[in-house]
């Protein structure tokens, strides 16, 4: 090959060598440009999902039904709901969030409140009431908000700013306020009912405590023990259902205590025959010989329970016969047994569908069946959480027309193991006397206000034995005239009387001359609970429920009359002589607790406010827990004896 041909190879080994490079250059030209165009994509894609994200935070933001704001670091606004920020304010800070919706001194607390969020890092929750226009009509009414302030972190921890969430709770704070109200009504009506009851129930008490204490007819005296001992299960039974927190929340008391299990059966058994003298209906008892003698239980919620169950036997059996039966059954926790009642009747029964709605508030079975049959539908609902309480179960067995069965269980601990042995030989004796005055006080003068003329003449014979000059009157203004008038140690004030109701009639009592610290007591049946602390506050000293009990009226008399004016029985002074003999004799030797204790319920019994003090300080000698001791001296202190005798049986 000559040196042009050579040439020429060499000049077409270069041409192709460009060529390939031309081809490599358009080839990235192409690949550059379809790079350019991807990323003009990838740039608007990007552009679309901001607007498109954008417009959705908008949306959430402007349709939430709370309020959003966020705060960066400087309190500027950075997002927030259209509902309080406003686009054509040209500011995005905290003044220009509210709008002139609040007043100077709110915003500038919220912003102390924000900058403590953005300072500390801590969150914060107030409460906020402002007034808001409502729509066009330019009208505005207050609003009631909530408003969390919680910082806002970054990746590292830092913070970036506040977010406030604002949610209204004017509805929510109305609807509490509505309730609120309508459970105060309901309070005021219970405390109607509670007058209106238990002012008739004072009536019967009161003259069953007469003829007690006057009749020398055996029979009459029987009757009136019986009126005045279901009298008296009765109103345990009031007092606890008219209190309708209570029912409600099903914050029943339970008060234990050792109880005589055959007294038990025994007093209900003697209510349920009261009921069924008019039926045809034969009452069956089958009271398990293995029973034992004392337990310790609430024996008044026990009645409750069986009384609930019989009674609703008793409405619903026409014809044939109700069986009480108790067995008690063996627990592994030593002492400790569970008490078995069951009541079956042969009555109408219920159907298996409405079982399930025996145990529910206010509701009553086959409502057309039994139409007329009186009842509430609360007894059921009453037994069941007490029996909850007291450790136990219900439970219900029932065929329809055919009749039904009630059985519960609770938990007792066994004070006495002695069997009680054949229930239907037992022979139960009750003291067929009225309670005994423990002291007379002659010179003693005492007003009674009421505006009812037989509860006049209950207070004066309950007052009667303590040989006291009783005067009355006829309401709160002629009480003012009389005490005007007169001096009198005590007055006893009833509450709810017409023209002028006792708590009135008190303080204008006390703005008299020389009356400011006249003792008066509130008689009243008004017996919710928390009501002692009400008339206290009221102004009142203390305060007595009726039925008057006579044991707490002579405990109120011994508080506040004058000992000077107090003559104590016989039988009172020749006890308290032989107290004292004992006291020094029990001074020089260590006592047993059961000793200790029997010298305490016999001081008690006997009112010997001389020999409780003594015997409290020979309790702490002998081990006694001081914790206790100082309970119970409180309750000597204020004459609660009642509370005194339950703290010394727990000793």
């Amino acid at each position: 090959m000559d040196e042009r041909d050579a040439k020429i190879a060499e000049l077409e080994l270069e041409l192709k060598k460009s060529k390939r490079a031309t081809e490599r250059a358009e080839k990235d030209v192409e690949l550059l440009a379809r790079m350019v165009s991807q990323n003009e994509r990838l740039r608007n894609k990007i552009n679309a999902d901001k607007l498109e994200q954008a417009f959705y935070t908008k949306l959430v933001l402007d349709n939430a039904s709370d309020v959003f704001v966020l705060f960066d670091k400087d309190m500027n606004i950075i997002l927030s709901t259209r509902e309080f920020f406003h686009s054509n304010s040209e500011k995005r800070d905290i003044e220009s969030f509210f709008c002139g919706r609040a007043p100077e001194d709110l915003v500038r607390d919220s912003e102390e409140k924000i900058l403590h969020v953005l300072k500390t890092g801590e969150s914060y929750e107030w409460i906020e009431k402002m007034a808001c226009c409502n729509g066009n009509d330019g009208n505005e009414s207050v609003k009631i908000y909530e408003v969390k302030a919680t910082p806002a972190l970054g990746n590292d921890g830092e913070i970036l700013g506040c977010v406030v969430v604002i949610h209204d709770v004017t509805e929510l704070a109305l609807a509490k306020e509505k309730a609120e109200n309508a459970d105060r009504a309901k309070s005021d009506f219970l405390a109607n009912m509670s007058h209106e009851i238990r002012t008739p129930m004072n009536a019967i008490v009161g003259m069953c405590e007469f003829i007690l204490r006057d009749s020398e007819d055996e029979l009459a005296k029987e009757n009136a023990l019986q009126i005045k001992n279901a009298s008296s299960s009765l109103l345990s039974i009031i007092n606890d259902i008219l209190d309708f927190s209570k029912i409600e929340a099903g914050r029943f008391e339970i008060i234990e205590k050792d109880i005589q299990t055959a007294s038990v059966f025994r007093d209900v058994i003697t209510m349920t025959e009261m009921r069924l003298q008019e039926k045809l209906v034969v009452l069956k008892t089958r009271i398990s010989p293995e029973l034992p003698s004392v337990i310790c239980s609430d024996d008044i919620r026990l009645k409750q329970v069986m009384i609930n169950l019989l009674n609703n036997a008793v409405k619903f059996t026409k014809r044939g016969s109700i069986t009480l039966e108790a067995h008690v059954e063996e627990l592994p926790e030593k002492d400790y047994v569970n008490l078995c009642v069951s009541v079956e009747d042969t009555g109408i029964g219920v159907k298996k569908e409405d079982l399930d709605k025996l145990f529910l508030s206010f509701s009553q079975v086959d409502t057309k069946r039994n139409m007329g049959i009186e009842g509430t539908g609360l007894g059921l609902v009453i037994s069941r959480n007490l029996v909850e309480l007291m450790h136990g179960s219900i439970n219900v067995e029932s065929e329809y027309g055919k009749g039904s069965r009630f059985k519960f269980y609770v938990r007792c601990r066994v004070v006495d193991k002695k069997p009680i042995g054949d229930f239907d030989k037992l022979t139960f004796t009750q003291e067929k006397e009225a309670f005994k005055a423990g002291f007379k006080a002659p010179e003693a003068k005492i007003l009674v206000v009421d505006d009812s003329l037989v509860n006049l003449k209950v207070a004066e014979g309950l007052l009667r034995p303590y040989n006291a000059n009783v005067v009355t009157a006829l309401g709160g203004a002629e009480a003012i005239d009389k005490i005007a008038k007169d001096n009198y140690d005590i007055v006893f004030m009833d509450h709810m009387m017409p023209v002028m109701d006792g708590i009135e009639a008190a303080k204008e009592i006390r703005k008299l001359d020389g009356k400011e610290d006249q003792i008066i007591i509130a008689l009243t049946a008004n017996a919710m609970a928390g009501s002692r602390e009400k008339y206290k506050e009221s102004g009142m000293d203390d305060f007595l429920a009726k039925p008057i009990s006579p044991r707490e009226l002579e405990l109120l008399l011994l508080r506040f009359l004058d000992n000077k004016k107090i003559i104590y029985n016989e039988e009172k002074k020749e006890s308290s002589k032989n107290e004292n003999k004992i006291k020094k004799t029990e001074k020089a030797v260590k006592l047993s607790k059961k000793n200790i204790k029997e010298r305490m319920k016999e001081a008690i019994v006997m009112f010997d406010t001389e020999a409780l003090p003594e015997l409290i300080n020979l309790a702490d000698s002998v081990g006694i827990d001081e914790n206790i001791l100082s309970e119970l001296k409180t309750a000597v202190d204020d004459f609660e004896y009642d509370r005194a005798e339950e703290i010394i049986d727990k000793m």
